[in-house]
């Protein structure tokens, strides 16, 4: 019942036709463009495909589907709300690949006072040292054909 087409990747471009089965994409210059393609059925359930364009010569494109990498899906866990000063918490990530297998997790703090992050090369860290406040997280993850997806979390902490 519906269609949802984005960019994730690559330099910007110009997307017309975004909620149709076939999209329309202008502006493209040398170099290779990422989009996704969500579909909605009648009952809610929900499936999306990626696709990989790459131009060259600014005149020749080919486009990557079905037989190409279907990129993996990080999940950094649902942003946590936390009322105690906890002396250290552990995040709970994951990630699906489809057409493969994770090969690399990655964690790293993007904002908020810097807190420490021990096992940051897993799914599951700990982070140390909160104080009241907001801190923000990403995990990056790679599968075996390389490439890479990010998810985003939140954790707040506050004095009960």
């Amino acid at each position: 019942v519906s269609y949802k087409w984005i960019q994730y990747g690559g330099a910007a471009a110009t997307l017309t036709n975004t909620t149709s089965p076939t999209l329309s994409v202008s502006g493209l210059k040398d170099g290779k463009y990422y989009f996704r393609l969500t579909v909605t059925d009648d009952k809610g359930a929900t499936d999306y495909d990626n696709v990989l364009v790459n131009v060259t010569n600014s005149s020749t494109a080919s486009i990557e589907t079905g037989g190409g990498n279907i990129y993996p899906v990080a999940y950094a866990g649902p942003d946590k709300r936390i009322t105690d000063i906890v002396n250290s918490l552990r995040i709970y990530g994951s990630a699906k690949d489809s057409d493969g297998r994770i090969t690399s997790y990655k964690w790293a703090q993007y904002g908020g006072d810097p807190v420490t992050l021990t096992n940051a090369n897993s799914p599951t860290p700990t982070v140390s040292d909160l104080e009241p406040g907001k801190y923000y997280f990403k995990l990056t993850v790679k599968d075996d054909d390389g490439a890479l997806d990010t998810d985003r979390m939140l954790i707040v902490v506050s004095e009960s």
